[in-house]
């Protein structure tokens, strides 16, 4: 009766291991929630932000994170910056032909509008730069304590959708997990 007893308790103990320990989609929870974007990126990118939170009661790592559509702050940043060029260009394309038919009034107001265009076009440059830098598209592989979060930013283009792939160690069960949000 008692290796009954036994083996029923190593039974009971085994099955439940697995059971009670493996970790869930559950048990982390992934936001995604829209920013607001000031400068010239809200012309082609919606800026997201992350939060992930381990709600197991076990800690986890995570060994791998990836915004599959995302871009860092750095590449937007040169994908829409001007460098005031393209402003001068439209001034010139405007103003060149009009001075031929103005006796030269298009040109006079080009020389002097184009150190204006470069002075605005530059501030509209810095404003950008300075937005894009918190956009960095990386989730750090860390340790995760029960109810602790980390957070990333990063910025999609206008017609994609954001995509996470998560993949995690849980230290008690000793699993790896993968998930998609």
């Amino acid at each position: 009766m008692k290796k009954y007893i036994s083996i029923l308790i190593l039974f009971s103990v085994l099955c439940t291991q697995n059971i009670v320990f493996a970790i869930k989609q559950e048990d982390i929870t992934v936001k995604a929630e829209k920013q607001i974007l000031k400068s010239r990126l809200k012309k082609e990118y919606v800026g997201y932000s992350y939060k992930i939170t381990n709600n197991s009661k076990s800690t986890i790592n995570i060994v791998n994170a990836q915004i599959v559509n995302g871009i860092d702050g750095n590449n937007a940043y040169s994908t829409v910056s001007t460098k005031g060029g393209k402003s001068v260009g439209i001034l010139w394309a405007v103003c060149g032909p009009a001075g031929v038919f103005s006796l030269g009034v298009g040109w006079l107001v080009g020389i002097i509008a184009t150190p204006i265009v470069l002075i605005v076009g530059n501030k509209k440059d810095k404003r950008t730069k300075k937005e894009s830098t918190k956009y960095t598209n990386t989730i750090l592989s860390s340790e995760l304590t029960p109810g602790e979060s980390v957070n990333a930013m990063t910025l999609i283009p206008k017609d994609a959708k954001p995509q996470l792939n998560i993949s995690i160690y849980d230290k008690r069960s000793k699993e790896y997990q993968s998930f998609t949000y």
